[in-house]
C-alpha cells in the first residue's frame, strides 16, 4: 500500500549492499517498489547506527545462507526473538556481548512452533485493569523474553500489583 511505499529501506539496504545483494530502486530512501537479484552473499562484520530487531533480523536470516560469518553488532540489545526461533530450528545463532555471530547453515529443521502473544498487545488492557478498582486480568501464553520485559517493569515501579504464573519456555521462547 502506500504507506509502504513511502518507507525507506536505506537502513537494511545498506548492509545487505555490503553482503553483495543486488538491488534496484528508483528513489535514493530505497522505497518501493524494489528489484531483487537473486546472489550469492558474503558474511560481514556489521555494527547497526541505531539499534534495530527488524534490521538485526533482516541481516541474520541474511546470513544464515551467506559464505562465511556474520557478525552484528548492536548499540543495545534488541528483542531477541529471531535468534531464539532460529536456534531452535538448527540454525547456530551465538552472542558475544552486544555482537550477534551468525553461522552459516545447509539447512533449517521444521518444528512445532508455539508462538506467544506480544506482552506490548496487552499493555492497554494491564493499565485499564490497573485503574479500576477491584478488577483483574489474566492472560494465557504471553511471551516475557529477558528483552520484552518493558512493560511489566514499568507497571511494577508505578507500585501496581502484577504476577507473572506458570512461566515456563515454549519451543525455546521463555
Amino acid at each position: 500500500d502506500s504507506s509502504i511505499q513511502k518507507r525507506p529501506r536505506v537502513r537494511v539496504a545498506t548492509p545487505l549492499g555490503r553482503m553483495g545483494e543486488k538491488r534496484k530502486s528508483e528513489t535514493e530512501k530505497m522505497t518501493a517498489p524494489l528489484t531483487i537479484e537473486g546472489t550469492k552473499l558474503n558474511g560481514i562484520d556489521y555494527t547497526l547506527p541505531v539499534a534495530s530487531a527488524q534490521v538485526k533480523s533482516a541481516l541474520i536470516l541474511a546470513g544464515l545462507y551467506a559464505e562465511g560469518e556474520t557478525r552484528i553488532t548492536e548499540p543495545e540489545a534488541t528483542r531477541d526473538h529471531t535468534e531464539i526461533m532460529l536456534n531452535y530450528l538448527g540454525a547456530d545463532i551465538k552472542k558475544e556481548g552486544n555482537t550477534i555471530i551468525v553461522t552459516p547453515v545447509n539447512e533449517l529443521k521444521g518444528k512445532d512452533i508455539s508462538v506467544p502473544g506480544d506482552i506490548s498487545s496487552a499493555a492497554y488492557f494491564i493499565a485499564a485493569a490497573l485503574i479500576t478498582e477491584g478488577s483483574y486480568v489474566i492472560f494465557d501464553t504471553v511471551g516475557i523474553n529477558p528483552t520484552r520485559p518493558g512493560i511489566i517493569t514499568a507497571f511494577k515501579q508505578l507500585g501496581a500489583d502484577l504476577e507473572l504464573l506458570h512461566e515456563r519456555t515454549i519451543s525455546r521462547y521463555p
